[in-house]
């Protein structure tokens, strides 16, 4: 826990806020690939405004959080790399954690899932040998909750033969 934005009072106007909250690789997928992913809190007397660059981290704030009395949220927000280097987040940061895809991104607008791949990559032969892969999201990726909570995922191989 030691990578924050200074002042964390501007996260709001340099940030994009993430309405979805279910876990961290929803969090992750929703961020562009030049974003990085932060939590704002408020602890009373001062704003805290982390860089959750790892799963690790993001649990530590969650476990964190429920353990603080007045803690309160102020929600997860995705910022520029540059903007978050212009505001205390330099080089010596680690880059963002993604998720286990291979050469797939995914977006979610409303209630369609966009999802590119680029052709023209090469992951090597796949387990049986007989095609190569090209994409892959290596088991299930969840992309967002329904209105009921249900977690909607998919699960994508994309092979030369």
């Amino acid at each position: 826990m030691g990578y924050y934005i200074n002042p964390p009072q501007i996260l709001p106007e340099i940030g994009r806020r993430l309405d979805i909250t279910v876990s961290y690789n929803h969090l992750i997928d929703e961020l562009q690939d030049d974003e990085l992913l932060f939590i704002h809190l408020d602890r009373g007397m001062f704003q805290n405004a982390a860089y959750l660059f790892r799963r690790e981290e993001f649990e530590e704030f969650e476990e964190f959080s429920s353990q603080i009395d007045g803690l309160v949220f102020l929600g997860y927000y995705a910022v520029n790399k540059d903007v978050a280097a212009k505001h205390g987040i330099g080089d010596n940061a680690p880059e963002q954690e993604r998720p286990n895809m291979r050469n797939i991104v995914s977006k979610v607008t409303g209630n369609t899932l966009t999802i590119t791949v680029d052709l023209s990559k090469d992951f090597g032969k796949t387990k049986s040998g007989r095609a190569i892969t090209v994409a892959s999201t290596d088991g299930w990726a969840p992309v967002k909750a329904d209105d009921k909570g249900r977690i909607i995922s998919f699960n994508l191989n994309c092979c030369k033969k």
